[in-house]
This record gives C-alpha cells, sequence and structure tokens, in this order.
C-alpha cells in the first residue's frame, strides 16, 4: 500500500504467536507455521517503518526475539532475523565498554548468555549464528565477550569436515554443515580484529579447511575472504605475517588445478603487480607462490607470470643467470623440471627487436615486411612448456653458448650457484627428464670446464639418474685433470670409478 508506513500498528498484536511454549522447547509444527507466517507479516511491517518506529517497540521487538532466534527450525530463524537486524541497527549498540541502559544493556546481556549456554547445542545454531552475525554487523567491537563460544562452535564444525571425519559424512549433512561454517567466516571477516586471544583459534580452524578442503564452494569463500583483507580497507589484523601464512598454505590446491586455483594464482598476480605491494613482505613471503603460476597450465596465465618475471629481473645476461642460479628458491617446483622457466628468462633477455628475416629474402612468402626474433621466440616459448624433452636440449645447447660469453667474474659467480643448486636434495618424485639431468648435461657441455666437485657430481649420478652425465664430466676431468695437483685427480678417478661400480640393470632405462 502506498500509506503503509503510516498506518498504526500494534506489535502487541503478534505477542500470543511469540509466547515462549510451556514444557518445552520444541514447538509443535501447526504452532511454528504461525510463528513462520507472524514473521513473515512482522518483517514486512517493520521495513515500511523508520528506525524510531523500532525504538519505540523495542520492548516487544526484543521479547520476540527471545522466542523466535533460539528456535530449533531455521525457517523461524530465517523469518525473524531481518527483524532482529533492525532492532540492533536501532539500538545503536556502540562500542565495546560503553555503559549500556535499557533495552540495548538487555539484549547485550541475553546474547552472550544465549552464546554462553548453546554453545554444546546443535539444534540451535542456525539462531546463535543469526544472533551474531547482527551483532558483528551494528556492533563488532561487542564480539569479543562472544568470541569464545562462537570459536568453539567453529573448532567443532571444522573438525566435522575436515578429514578424516568429514569424508565419512552424507552430502546432505556435509553442506549443512559447511553453511554454517560459511556463516562464521561472514561472521568473522566483520569483528576477527576483536577476537583477541580466540583469534589464534580462528586463524588455525582457517589452515584446517584450507589445506582439508574438498569442497570448492568453501576453498572459494576462503580466497574470497582473504582477498578481501588484503586489498580491501587496512587492518591489523590479521598481519600480514598471517595473511601470506595462509596463502602459503592455499599452495596445496595445485592439486586441484581448477577455477579455484586459478583465481588463486590471479590474487598472486595482483599483488606482484600492485605498485604499493613491492618488496613487501606480503610478496617475498608469496615468491613460491609465484614460481606455482610461472608453470600453470593455463597459457594466458603462465605467460602473464613469466612476462612480469622478465621485468622485474636483470635484463644483462650474466646477472640474470647468477640471479636465476644463485638468488632464487626453486624448491616448490620439485616435481617440475624449472629449466623450462630459467630459458624462458634467457629468451626474455634477447633482443626482440632484431630482424631475422625480411621481406626480400628468398626465404620469405610472407606479407609483413620483416620477421623479428621476437615473433619466433612467442611461439617457441609455448612450444618448450608442453615437451620437456624439447626444452631439454634447447637448454643444452644454448647454456654453453651463453658461458663461453661471460666474464670470468661471471662465470665464477654461475659456478658457485650452480654448486648450491645441485647440492640440494628432493625428497619427491621427480619428472623422467628432471632439473638434475638438464642442469649437468648443460654444465658438461661447458667450455672453459665449469670446475664441478667430483663428490657432487658422483652423488648426482646416483641420486638422479644423471649416470651418463656425470660419468661423462668425471671422464673429461680425469683427462684434462692438472698434473700438478695429484689430490684433485686422485678425487676425480675415484667418483669416476665408483659411479661405474654402482651401475646396474636398473639403470638401463635411463
Amino acid at each position: 500500500l502506498p500509506d503503509w508506513s503510516a498506518v498504526t500498528i500494534r506489535t502487541t498484536a503478534f505477542a500470543r504467536a511469540f509466547e515462549m511454549p510451556e514444557g518445552s522447547d520444541r514447538s509443535p509444527v501447526p504452532q511454528l507455521n504461525s510463528l513462520v507466517n507472524n514473521a513473515k507479516v512482522l518483517n514486512i511491517i517493520q521495513g515500511e517503518k523508520p528506525l524510531s518506529w523500532i525504538l519505540d517497540n523495542a520492548n516487544d521487538l526484543f521479547n520476540f526475539s527471545k522466542r523466535a532466534m533460539i528456535e530449533t527450525d531455521d525457517r523461524v530463524v530465517d523469518s525473524f532475523s531481518p527483524i532482529f537486524d533492525r532492532l540492533l541497527e536501532a539500538l545503536s549498540l556502540g562500542e565495546e565498554g560503553v555503559e549500556l541502559n535499557g533495552v540495548a544493556a538487555d539484549v547485550v546481556q541475553w546474547i552472550n548468555d544465549t552464546v554462553r549456554d548453546a554453545t554444546n547445542s546443535s539444534t540451535k545454531l542456525g539462531g546463535i549464528l543469526s544472533i551474531l552475525m547482527a551483532l558483528a554487523k551494528w556492533a563488532p567491537s561487542r564480539m569479543e565477550s562472544a568470541a569464545g563460544g562462537l570459536m568453539k562452535i567453529y573448532t567443532k564444525l571444522v573438525r566435522e569436515v575436515t578429514p578424516p571425519q568429514g569424508s565419512s559424512l552424507p552430502q546432505d549433512q556435509l553442506s549443512a554443515i559447511m553453511q554454517r561454517i560459511f556463516t562464521i567466516l561472514d561472521i568473522s571477516r566483520l569483528c576477527v580484529q576483536y577476537f583477541g586471544e580466540h583469534r589464534k583459534q580462528f586463524l588455525s580452524g582457517l589452515v584446517l579447511l584450507v589445506t582439508g578442503a574438498q569442497s570448492p564452494e568453501l576453498r572459494r569463500h576462503l580466497l574470497s575472504m582473504t582477498r578481501e583483507w588484503i586489498f580491501g580497507p587496512p587492518v591489523s589484523v590479521p598481519t600480514t605475517k598471517e595473511k601470506a601464512s595462509l596463502m602459503q598454505k592455499m599452495q596445496v590446491w595445485s592439486k586441484f588445478g581448477d577455477a579455484v586455483y586459478k583465481d588463486y594464482l590471479a590474487l598472486v598476480y595482483e599483488i606482484y603487480d600492485t605498485p604499493s605491494m613491492a618488496r613487501t613482505d606480503l610478496t617475498v613471503r608469496l615468491e613460491a607462490s609465484f614460481l606455482l603460476g610461472c608453470k600453470a597450465e593455463d597459457m594466458a596465465t603462465r605467460n602473464r607470470f613469466l612476462n612480469l618475471f622478465n621485468e622485474h629481473i636483470p635484463k644483462q645476461i650474466g646477472p640474470r643467470l647468477a640471479y636465476l642460479l644463485g638468488g632464487q628458491s626453486w624448491d616448490i617446483l620439485h616435481d617440475f623440471n624449472w629449466a623450462f622457466i630459467v630459458l624462458d628468462m634467457i629468451f626474455g633477455a634477447i633482443n626482440g627487436y632484431t630482424p631475422l628475416l625480411t621481406s626480400k629474402s628468398a626465404l620469405s612468402t610472407l606479407s609483413t615486411p620483416e620477421i623479428r626474433v621476437s615473433d619466433v621466440l612467442q611461439s617457441i616459448r609455448q612450444l618448450l612448456f608442453y615437451d620437456n624433452q624439447a626444452m631439454h636440449r634447447t637448454f643444452v645447447a644454448l647454456f654453453p653458448e651463453i658461458w663461453s660469453g661471460l666474464s670470468r667474474k661471471e662465470q665464477g659467480d654461475i659456478t658457485a650457484s650452480m654448486v648450491h643448486i645441485l647440492t640440494k636434495e628432493f625428497h619427491a618424485d621427480l619428472p623422467q627428464i628432471n632439473i638434475f639431468q638438464t642442469l649437468m648435461a648443460s654444465v658438461h657441455r661447458c667450455d672453459p670446464p665449469m670446475a664441478l666437485p667430483p663428490h657432487v657430481v658422483k652423488w648426482l649420478a646416483k641420486s638422479y639418474q644423471c649416470w651418463y652425465e656425470g660419468l661423462e664430466f668425471l671422464q673429461v676431468a680425469v683427462e684434462i685433470g692438472r698434473e700438478d695437483d695429484a689430490a684433485i685427480r686422485e678425487a676425480n678417478q675415484d667418483a669416476l670409478a665408483e659411479v661405474y661400480a654402482e651401475l646396474c640393470e636398473d639403470d638401463y632405462y635411463y
């Protein structure tokens, strides 16, 4: 009605419908239906009334809330929640510590008592969470006293949905619990800074959800909340360290390779592409996540990361290789031959504007004036990601050519970096053509020879199936070794003999 707001409505007309049941906290079905209908009508009325009307009828609305908001049937809670939300808006509860009087004081006391008494009850969770959502929305600082009860509920629900318990739940029950967790996460978004000592409990639960979550919907919710903390209004809680730690845990989502993981990589890229976040603690801690983007299956995503990486490392090939081999940690890519990324960065150091083929050439059948180096390299970059063998051969052919053009100092720096990388131990399954094989094959072809300790070469040959590369390297080291250094010559000979002695039939596969 156009003049609905001017109609005088007495809230006492709803008093009988919201009377507490006698002898039981569970209402019969007819009474539940009546509650739902009355709550819907009252909601329509209050939606047309100003806040002054809410204040004038605050006592009645509060009494109705005590009946409807702790009902075990979610239909009643959902119908009455907008009314309770409007009541808290009108009461202006203010900051924690500010003394309240009248209905406002009674409402806060009732909320605290209700949350404390209901933490062990699973039947009233819908109402409790709706109450706390309204409180977090209109008086977030007053969540401090209720945070303990909320975190008890939260911890219990997290344990129910994470392995091994979550994997045995029926789908409908799992979905219901997920919805409760979503509500708690939304509450926490608004007031986590007021959780006090319970904040650690909240963050520990987040880690369990991130690492154990199988549901794309839950992972997307967690990612959305993290994005809001990073790019939303500045907040002191969670700290930068806690945000980075949470995003580091999300690296396990790479096993899904789905749209949510792609969105996670997009968030990582956005962080690194934001000038105000350059060289912050967040970007330092997320370097491993950035490298995951450099090997993403999606070509557009991968190219964005590689191009950004290329823009922020030294342009000259000597310092660039020294940084890639000595200044970058590659531990996160233990199951990937990251020589692909190094090779891509080598291509990035090439002047792509150099003409490769002009229109006057007899080989040119194109209408374009000329073909530039970048035109060829862009295609090669994409192909090498999908062909590990071709990437390996390209790297092995290109690295020795670069090596021969470096200064003695640059060669020394890269040698030290190479020894550091080659002595790292990986316990995960490696691809058939792994990074150690690629690097050893490249080192073996360097001229002047790169000096590697013989015991390191022997260990690589046995540990990472670098038999051929190791044998060839040690054979050359024995042949060209200095005659006046008997200790080094003997060490090379011993290492070569031990590698031959360790060979067996199983190694022929490689």
